[in-house]
């Protein structure tokens, strides 16, 4: 009888501890310093031919729901030759936390707020990735950016990822052979992958000058 007093009373004690959090969190981000060096970790497990840089690591509640994030601000993948291939001001991602508790980290879904994603094609014809920012010179190579999904895919935590919903998105369509510079804001883009297959749904509206 005791035992099933002190499950009562534990599992009492987590859904207070559980509604006193996310009434916090309701409030706005609650940082987490000491959660930065893990993360920084499992980035660099994960993906391991490439330089990833971290800032700000705290806990958010979705904004469907009251289930809780984890949020990344300024996720940034380098090249160990120093090319910044990708730049993501918020990544958040949804744990389950028992499993993360009994296991290892494992990230099912993942939601994207505020990417650039750069395409160009040159006076030839031929497309391109150009990097993050306003450099319009210095390309980015796609074999780069699948080798470094497919390592991603393969490896924990993203391993048993199944959405990724990208947030507000900005995608800019530089036009060389036409000389003109396409561009558009809050768009949204969801990938959902069941095994080996991945599918893709956007809404997208560009516009130019």
């Amino acid at each position: 009888m005791k035992i099933i007093y002190l499950l009562f009373g534990a599992s009492v004690l987590f859904i207070l501890v559980t509604g006193a959090l996310i009434i916090r969190l309701k409030s706005g981000p609650l940082v987490l310093p000491g959660a930065q060096e893990t993360v920084a970790r499992l980035a660099k497990d994960a993906l391991s031919d490439f330089d990833v840089r971290v800032g700000d690591v705290s806990l958010v509640t979705a904004e469907k729901g009251i289930t809780m994030q984890v949020q990344l601000a300024d996720l940034q993948i380098f090249t160990k030759t120093g090319q910044k291939i990708a730049e993501f001001p918020i990544v958040r991602a949804k744990i389950d936390p028992i499993q993360s508790m009994l296991n290892e980290i494992e990230v099912e879904t993942i939601e994207i707020v505020g990417a650039e994603i750069r395409v160009l094609r040159d006076i030839n014809g031929k497309f391109n990735i150009l990097p993050p920012g306003d450099d319009d010179t210095e390309l980015v190579n796609p074999e780069v950016i699948f080798a470094a999904a497919n390592i991603v895919a393969a490896k924990p935590p993203l391993r048993s990822l199944v959405l990724i919903d990208m947030i507000n998105t900005k995608l800019v369509y530089v036009d060389r052979m036409k000389s003109r510079v396409w561009r558009t804001s809050e768009t949204s883009i969801q990938s959902t992958r069941e095994g080996d297959v991945i599918s893709a749904v956007a809404d997208v509206v560009m516009t130019t000058k």
